[in-house]
């Protein structure tokens, strides 16, 4: 395989330089072009998840099949000015916007022919870009992208992890009371660190109502509630917490290629298929499919728990790939 890979920076609208990689296929173009947009978290340019650099293997897939792309370093990550975590859903947007500008005034790109794909999160951020009068891309590609609210995922993944460490029902309640009491007042917003003070009071609290066994001394639940406080406050968290799936979904006029793993733990596929389907305006061009054995990062998977992503094989698996590339070659009509 032939293909040329070069560092590739360029400036966020507040002025933030940021840095990635742009990968070009042999030949001189201009070539279509893929431009990724990673998950939640701060994410490095290829997506590195437990040890898979997902983008990398998307990007260098399709460099083979004569398609360019564009993977950049999150905020604070790599080569990239910012802090960590330290962007709103809206700023994401906003730098996927620069990028796909950065990306469009290359020579070998075929400005026509630019898809955004988004991975987990990702998937809505390309959806709000694709949404925005004005935005020029051929289509949209969302792997294991959420459509169900935000806040009843999380309460999944929450419910899902106390399951397989054996909370009792009145646990299980308690666990999604206390984070739905701390994601309300998250969202509210506010002076930061009154925020952050007043929702780690709401989680102290809720650990020392712990319908069980006590969890430790009050001084170490403090902690543990001062650390949790601090991940739902971080703009990033709050930001994802005030997103409506639904409504960034009823916007996109592109034609759409999503992807859902069926032993999905994180966002799971059937769930969110059909919470798509119904946000989805009845004339936007859908090619939808559940991989059954795939799990979050789109892996042949044996249970799907986040626990087996490092040891499992190629993220994604070669069948999601191939998929993927007839679906952008059904949709474009080449």
């Amino acid at each position: 395989m032939s293909l040329r890979e070069e560092e590739f920076g360029f400036r966020a609208p507040d002025g933030a330089r940021l840095a990635g990689t742009l990968t070009l296929p042999e030949g001189r173009g201009p070539f279509p072009a893929l431009l990724l947009a990673s998950g939640s978290g701060a994410q490095d340019r290829d997506e590195t998840i437990l040890g898979h650099p997902v983008f990398a293997t998307i990007a260098r897939f399709f460099a083979a099949r004569g398609v360019a792309s564009l993977r950049f370093d999150d905020r604070g990550v790599g080569g990239s000015e910012g802090v960590a975590e330290g962007s709103s859903f809206a700023e994401e947007v906003a730098d996927l916007g620069a990028a796909l500008e950065a990306l469009a005034a290359r020579s070998e790109i075929d400005q026509g022919r630019i898809r955004l794909l988004g991975h987990s999160q990702g998937g809505l951020t390309a959806a709000a870009l694709a949404a925005r009068e004005g935005v020029a891309v051929e289509a949209v590609a969302a792997l294991a992208a959420p459509a169900e609210p935000i806040a009843g995922l999380i309460h999944r993944q929450a419910e899902q992890a106390g399951r397989e460490a054996g909370y009792a029902p009145g646990a299980l309640r308690h666990q999604r009371e206390l984070n739905e009491a701390a994601f309300a007042r998250a969202r509210r917003g506010g002076d930061p660190a009154l925020m952050t003070a007043e929702t780690a009071e709401i989680l102290l609290d809720g650990l020392l109502r712990w319908p069980g066994p006590p969890l430790g001394p009050r001084e170490a639940l403090a902690e543990t509630a001062a650390q949790m406080a601090a991940i739902i406050c971080a703009p990033s968290y709050v930001g994802l917490l005030r997103v409506d799936a639904a409504a960034l979904w009823r916007g996109l006029r592109r034609p759409l290629i999503a992807f859902f793993g069926g032993r999905d733990k994180q966002v799971p596929g059937f769930v969110n298929l059909r919470a798509l389907r119904a946000a989805l305006p009845p004339e936007t061009p859908l090619k939808a499919r559940v991989f059954p054995r795939a799990n979050h990062l789109l892996q042949e998977a044996e249970t799907g728990s986040p626990t087996e992503y490092e040891r499992l094989g190629q993220a994604p698996a070669p069948e999601v790939l191939e998929a993927l590339a007839r679906g952008f070659a059904e949709l474009s009509g080449r």
